[in-house]
C-alpha cells in the first residue's frame, strides 16, 4: 500500500479557504471564525489550547467568567459546523483533495481531521481509504 504523505499547512488553508466561502458557509459568519481559529491554532502548534472555554471567549465574544457546564453554545455550534462540513464535502467540496473534519464526541482539542484522499460517503467513519492524519499535541 503505498504511504499518503501529510497535506501541507499550505494545502489545508487552501481547502479552508475554499470552504469559507461556499454556499453552505457563505452567511455563517460566526461559524467561519470558529473553524478558521481552530485551523489555524492546530497549524500554529497550539492545539493544547484549543478548549471549549477557550473557543468561547475567542470565537463567540464569551466574558473572562464564561461557564461552559452553564453555556452550551461552543458544543451547539461544534455540531452545527459538523453539519456544514457533510453539507460542503457533499456537495461543492466533494472532490476536494483533503477533507476537513470535526468527528463526533469531540469539540476542540485533538479532534480535527485532515483525510486524504477523499472519501465517497464523508457522513459515515468506517472505510475509509487513504491515511488519517490528526494534529499531535506537543
Amino acid at each position: 500500500m503505498a504511504t499518503v504523505a501529510e497535506p501541507t499547512p499550505e494545502l489545508i488553508r487552501e481547502e479552508l479557504a475554499k470552504i469559507l466561502i461556499s454556499p453552505p458557509f457563505a452567511r455563517g459568519e460566526k461559524l467561519c471564525r470558529f473553524l478558521r481559529f481552530v485551523v489555524e491554532e492546530t497549524l500554529a502548534g497550539r492545539a493544547e489550547t484549543l478548549k471549549e472555554y477557550n473557543v468561547g471567549v475567542t470565537v463567540y465574544e464569551r466574558r473572562p467568567d464564561y461557564d461552559t457546564r452553564s453555556d452550551s453554545t461552543v458544543r451547539v455550534e461544534a455540531g452545527r459546523l459538523r453539519t456544514k462540513l457533510i453539507e460542503y464535502y457533499a456537495g461543492p467540496g466533494a472532490a476536494c483533495p483533503i477533507r476537513i473534519e470535526l468527528p463526533k464526541a469531540a469539540t476542540c482539542r485533538d479532534s480535527w481531521t485532515w483525510v486524504h484522499p477523499p472519501r465517497t460517503r464523508p457522513e459515515k467513519r468506517g472505510n475509509i481509504p487513504g491515511r488519517q492524519w490528526r494534529p499531535r499535541s506537543p
